[in-house]
């Protein structure tokens, strides 16, 4: 066998990829990453939103705290914005007092909700 021969049988032997399968796995990796950046923009935008959550229910707690300090006969209906969060209340009569606390936030769908919130206020001794 010659020696050009030899090579030629060596390159078609060799293993190696082909120009379709180089394809193929740059298809395949570009869905990948197309994946990965939308799971990206979604994780973001959850982690935006759990924010979101987080500062209203803080705002809430934040008031509900005011209201307990200020006391069983000094409480009544009222509004406040607490960190910028527009929040308003409403009291019913009795002991205990049945207070009905609301705070708005905006929601996934960037729509403003109102989450609510029950507690009682007993009169202390």
């Amino acid at each position: 066998m010659s020696d050009g021969n030899r090579r030629t049988a060596a390159l078609s032997d060799a293993r190696g990829m082909t120009l379709v399968e180089l394809l193929v796995a740059v298809v395949i990796l570009t869905v990948t990453l197309f994946a990965l950046a939308a799971a990206t923009g979604v994780t973001a935008r959850q982690v935006d939103m759990g924010r979101e959550d987080t500062d209203s229910w803080m705002a809430l707690q934040t008031q509900v705290e005011t209201l307990i300090q200020q006391g069983y006969d000094d409480l009544v209906d009222g509004s406040a914005e607490v960190n910028g969060h527009p929040i308003r209340w409403t009291v019913a009569a009795g002991n205990p007092k049945k207070v009905l606390i609301m705070v708005e936030r905006w929601n996934t769908n960037r729509r403003i909700v109102e989450d609510t919130l029950l507690f009682y206020l007993a009169e202390g001794e």
